[in-house]
């Protein structure tokens, strides 16, 4: 896990205001952020502006290197829904 220093006090922060608090603390680029999450850049610009919540294999990523838990992605209380990308779950040799 990346570690950039304390982000602000995160009581009701949605999962995208931590990223986006995190960002800014690590001073990255939404292609690197990408490229780290292992999806487009664009992906995590809809995850940014709320058009899109992270799939469960992205927001596992997202939480081993940000520490931004899986819980943070819930929908808001509002019942409003963003578009989920499906889960990218990896191939796994069996030895």
């Amino acid at each position: 896990m990346l570690s950039y220093g304390a982000l602000p006090t995160l009581g009701a922060m949605h999962g995208r205001d931590r990223l986006r608090a995190w960002i800014t603390r690590a001073n990255l680029t939404q292609r690197q952020v990408g490229r780290l999450f292992g999806v487009h850049y664009t992906y995590v610009n809809q995850m940014l502006s709320g058009r899109r919540t992270p799939g469960l294999a992205v927001a596992v990523t997202i939480e081993r290197e940000t520490g931004i838990a899986v819980g943070a992605w819930m929908p808001p209380a509002s019942g409003k829904t963003t578009k989920s990308a499906p889960a990218k779950v990896p191939k796994r040799k069996v030895a």
